[in-house]
């Protein structure tokens, strides 16, 4: 199993498992012990920080935004609402029964 196959919390885990490991032999490396151990506190603290900037990176970059641009009721619960997703514009209508997409504009038929 490769740790991409891990769900993303148990890649974390892992990783910064790994990363105690090292730092633990670093410190047992030999050297002036205080100075090897505290190497190896820096190297774990910057593994924890890119592997929260990279979660952070990859979850925003994963999931496309929806911005709801104009909305306008037709009825007490229906009603048709401008989106805007990933540069695409999207015409839908709502009510009780759901959404249904109407029309959907890409960047070059908008004027």
């Amino acid at each position: 199993m490769t740790l991409r196959a891990l769900p993303a919390r148990a890649r974390d885990r892992a990783l910064l498992l790994g990363a105690l490991g090292l730092a633990a032999l670093a410190a047992l490396a030999g050297g002036s012990g205080s100075a090897m151990a505290l190497r190896g506190l820096g190297l774990v603290a910057l593994l924890a920080g890119g592997l929260v900037l990279a979660r952070r990176r990859s979850s925003a970059a994963a999931a496309p935004r929806i911005t709801v641009l104009e909305r306008h009721a037709l009825g007490r619960d229906t009603g048709v609402a401008v989106l805007s997703l990933g540069g695409d514009r999207l015409l839908v209508g709502y009510g009780a029964s759901g959404v249904t997409l109407l029309h959907r504009a890409s960047p070059g038929d908008l004027p």
